[in-house]
């Protein structure tokens, strides 16, 4: 099916999300709120980070299911089906040796990007594509303008039953 991006519903719930990829800065933080809080959440990692971060990896496994986030985060639409399987396998190995659960279905497309010939290619490995109702922006940082205030405003000010956030 397509990119899902809400969850159908009209309870007062909303899916959590965070992707992996880029570097561990915060993960730790992160986990410790949500594991303090009782909080689930999902995860969506790269292959690099899952095999750099194993502990890390395995510790997002305890709070949520951890999905496939490609190897290198490169923009789908550009890859070849062998591009496309290398990148899927390497990192489905990469997160069940950090976390002994398989990532399938889950999987979230780098930079939100795919045409129909991507997402072919995932769904037909076996994968559901998991987008975003709204990007927290959060990973821009300090640096692209973004702060913990920034940040919250924009995720509760956008909120709506069923959304898929990623942090």
């Amino acid at each position: 099916g397509p990119v899902v991006t809400r969850i159908p519903t009209t309870q007062r719930v909303v899916a959590l999300t965070f992707d992996g990829g880029a570097g561990a800065q915060g993960a730790s933080k992160i986990l410790a709120v949500l594991r303090d809080r009782g909080v689930r959440a999902s995860f969506f990692v790269t292959g690099q980070f899952a095999s750099t971060n194993p502990g890390l990896t395995a510790g997002m496994a305890e709070r949520g299911p951890v999905g496939n986030h490609s190897w290198n985060h490169p923009h789908f639409p550009l890859l070849s089906a062998a591009e496309t399987t290398s990148q899927l396998t390497r990192t489905r190995s990469a997160i069940l040796g950090a976390t002994a659960r398989d990532p399938k279905p889950f999987f979230r497309f780098p930079f939100g990007d795919y045409d129909s010939r991507s997402l072919g290619r995932v769904h037909a490995a076996g994968y559901g594509a998991v987008g975003w109702t709204t990007d927290s922006l959060g990973w821009k940082g300090t640096s692209g303008g973004q702060s913990v205030d920034s940040v919250v405003h924009r995720v509760v000010g956008n909120r709506t039953p069923g959304q898929v956030r990623s942090e």
